[in-house]
C-alpha cells in the first residue's frame, strides 16, 4: 500500500522522538565498562587500514598479544600497566595476502596461544605455525609445517597432554601438534579439504564455513572445535588430545552462520558461541542452547573473564558485547571501531605488580589498541 509523503514525514518523526527519549540497554553508568586508553607503539595502529587477528592474554606473564598482519609481527603489551612492549618475530609473518579463494587466505599471524613454558606459538598465512619466546624483539625459534598451502589460523592448547589444535579453515583440516617435541602428532580431515586427503570420517564436512575458533576443556580433557557450516545449520566437534579422533558432534540449533568464536565457562560448563544472530550458551555436555543473547550477534573472537565472570564478543559492526555468564543475560554494548573482531581480557590478580582489574582489550583500527575498564 503506497503512503504519502507527509505520511511517511510524520512517521519518521514520530519514530526518532521516541528512539532518542527511549532508554538505551547500552547506556554508559558508572558501573559500566568504558573506554579509558589505546595503547599505541611504532606503527600500532598503523596510518591506513590495520589488519590484525585474534588476541590473547597470558595471564601467568601478564602480556597481551596480538596476531598483527600489518607489522608482520605478534604484538606484545603488558596487560597491567596498559604498554605496548614490542614486536615479536616482527618480519617472519606472511603478512596480509589472498589464498584458496579467501581474501585473508594467506595472511599471518592469525591465532595466538602460549604454552606452559609462555612460548607463543601463532598461526601463518603459508601454513605454518610460528613459535617464540615471549620477549619483545625475539625471533622465531621454529616454524612447523601443517601440510597445506593457506593459512593456519585459529587455535587452542591443552596444557595437560601438551597438544595444540590449529585450524586449517580454507583448506578443510585440523592440524595437531605436539608442543613436547614441536612436530606435528596427526590431522583430521573434512570430507571436503581441499587438499585432496582422504576423509577422516566419511561424510563429515565442514559445509563450506570453514575453521573458527577452538577451546579445551579441562574438566572433560576433550579439545571443541567450532565449525559455522556456512548457511547450514552449525555445530561443535569434540575431540580426543590423545588418540585425536572425532569423540562426537554437537549441532548448536538456530546459531546462523555460526558457531564462530567459542569461549568456555569452566565453572558452570557452558560455552558462548557467536552467531550471526546472537550470542548462544551452550552446555558443553549435550550442546543444548541454554540462551540466546540477540544483542550480541555477529561477533568474530569471544572471550571468558573469569575475574568478573562475563563473556566479552568482539562484533564486527563495531561493538563489544558484554554477558553476564553467571545469569546468562545480556550487560552493554560499548562502541568500538568497525571491524574490530579480537578481544581478550586480563582477569584481576591482587598478588601481581600490576593488578590487572579485568581490563578487556579490543584493537581498533586508527585508534590502537583500545583498553575497557569498567
Amino acid at each position: 500500500m503506497k503512503r504519502s509523503l507527509r505520511y511517511i514525514s510524520f512517521l519518521v518523526l514520530v519514530i526518532t522522538i521516541a528512539l532518542a527519549t527511549a532508554p538505551r540497554l547500552d547506556a554508559a553508568a558508572p558501573d559500566d565498562y568504558h573506554l579509558v586508553t589505546a595503547i599505541k607503539g611504532p606503527n600500532v595502529p598503523p596510518a591506513g587500514a590495520w589488519s590484525f587477528d585474534i588476541g590473547f592474554v597470558d595471564p601467568a606473564t601478564g602480556n597481551y598479544l596480538l596476531g598483527d598482519r600489518s607489522n608482520k609481527a605478534v604484538d606484545l603489551v603488558n596487560a597491567g600497566a596498559g604498554t605496548f612492549t614490542g614486536f615479536i618475530g616482527k618480519g617472519s609473518f606472511t603478512g596480509n595476502g589472498a589464498c584458496g579463494g579467501s581474501p585473508f587466505g594467506g595472511g599471518g599471524p592469525n591465532g595466538v596461544v602460549t604454552d606452559s613454558l609462555q612460548h607463543v606459538w601463532a598461526g601463518d598465512g603459508n601454513s605454518t605455525i610460528k613459535v617464540m619466546p615471549q620477549t619483545a624483539g625475539a625471533a622465531i625459534i621454529k616454524s612447523i609445517a601443517t601440510g597445506g598451502i593457506c593459512r593456519a589460523d585459529e587455535l587452542s592448547y591443552d596444557p595437560r597432554d601438551q597438544m595444540i589444535l590449529i585450524a586449517n579453515d580454507v583448506e578443510g583440516f585440523l592440524t595437531f601438534i605436539n608442543v613436547s617435541s614441536q612436530t606435528v602428532a596427526g590431522h583430521f580431515y573434512y570430507s571436503d579439504n581441499t587438499v585432496g586427503a582422504p576423509a577422516s570420517v566419511t561424510g563429515h564436512a565442514t559445509a563450506g564455513g570453514g575453521l573458527e575458533q577452538s577451546v579445551w576443556d579441562p574438566q572433560t580433557g576433550l579439545l571443541y572445535q567450532a565449525v559455522p557450516a556456512g548457511s547450514t545449520q552449525g555445530f561443535i566437534d569434540v575431540f580426543d588430545p590423545v588418540s585425536e579422533q572425532l569423540v562426537k558432534t554437537l549441532p548448536v540449533a538456530g546459531c546462523a552462520g555460526g558457531p564462530t568464536g567459542l569461549a568456555l565457562d569452566p565453572t558452570h560448563q557452558h560455552f558462548i558461541g557467536a552467531c550471526s544472530n546472537g550470542g548462544d550458551v551452550i552446555d558443553v555436555h549435550t550442546g543444548t542452547v541454554l540462551a540466546s543473547i540477540p544483542q550480541v550477534g555477529g561477533a568474530d573472537e569471544v572471550w571468558y573473564n573469569s575475574g568478573d565472570k562475563h563473556y566479552y564478543l568482539a562484533e564486527f559492526g563495531g561493538q563489544l558485547g558484554i554477558v553476564d555468564a553467571n545469569s546468562n543475560n545480556f550487560l552493554q554494548n560499548v562502541g568500538t571501531g568497525t571491524a574490530a573482531h579480537s578481544v581478550a581480557a586480563y582477569a584481576a590478580n591482587p598478588n601481581a605488580s600490576n593488578p590487572a582489574n579485568n581490563k578487556v582489550f579490543v584493537p581498533v583500527g586508527g585508534s590502537g589498541i583500545n583498553v575497557y575498564q569498567r
